[in-house]
């Protein structure tokens, strides 16, 4: 890595307040790098050469289940990890990770990850610290899925992700993320707007009652 390089690097790094986790000797093996919405990070089922440190940008989690149907897992935002399941556990990825957005990640490949771990704490804390955090995250989305009626879960999920009292909604990718049909999440929706609570705006929705949103959605995803 040159000069010119390390320098951005290390910039980023104290962007996103990442330089406390990793020590500077680590940024050698770091390549700093812009990805583009569509590009995928991760397969299903195939190895993972490298650990990512998504700096910012959007990305969905989603397997194929033996039958191919595409179930959404899950959705995840800068700055965050990716591949420490990976590399922790020695298996390939569950599932893929697909930039939604544009963005900035920092790749370090998982041999010399691995290496790291074992002698310096710092960089293993980092790892476990963002390990607990998807698993926590992963637990609490597991738990409103299964404990809540659709139309809560449409509430649940849009109070995570408005913003300003707008927001959006991929009729393609929540029907596998909320367990729910096509059609059965287009009536869900259908009832909230009828109900007075939400409305069409643009291309998304603007919430007109958060009153009332926020008591059909009383558990939150965790996105």
């Amino acid at each position: 890595m040159g000069m010119g390089e390390h320098d951005e690097l290390r910039f980023a790094m104290e962007r996103f307040g990442l330089q406390d986790f990793f020590d500077e000797r680590h940024y050698a093996h770091m390549t700093l790098r812009e990805v583009q919405v569509g590009d995928i990070l991760s397969r299903q089922n195939f190895d993972l050469d490298s650990l990512y440190f998504l700096l910012e940008g959007d990305v969905r989690f989603f397997r194929f289940s033996g039958s191919g149907k595409m179930v959404v897992l899950g959705f995840g935002h800068g700055p965050s990890m990716i591949g420490e399941v990976e590399l922790v556990l020695h298996k390939p990825t569950v599932a893929f990770t697909e930039l939604m957005t544009d963005g900035t990640v920092v790749e370090i490949p998982m041999d010399y990850c691995r290496q790291a771990m074992s002698d310096d704490i710092d960089f293993a804390n980092a790892i476990a610290f963002n390990l607990a955090q998807h698993l926590d995250a992963a637990d609490i989305n597991t738990t409103t899925n299964v404990a809540l009626k659709l139309e809560e879960k449409i509430a649940s999920y849009i109070l995570s992700v408005e913003k300003d009292g707008y927001f959006e909604l991929d009729l393609q990718l929540l029907p596998g993320m909320l367990g729910a049909t096509y059609r059965h999440l287009l009536r869900g929706i259908k009832a909230l707007r009828e109900a007075g609570v939400i409305a069409q705006k643009d291309d998304g929705y603007t919430i007109l009652d958060r009153e009332a949103l926020a008591l059909h959605g009383r558990d939150r995803y965790t996105l």
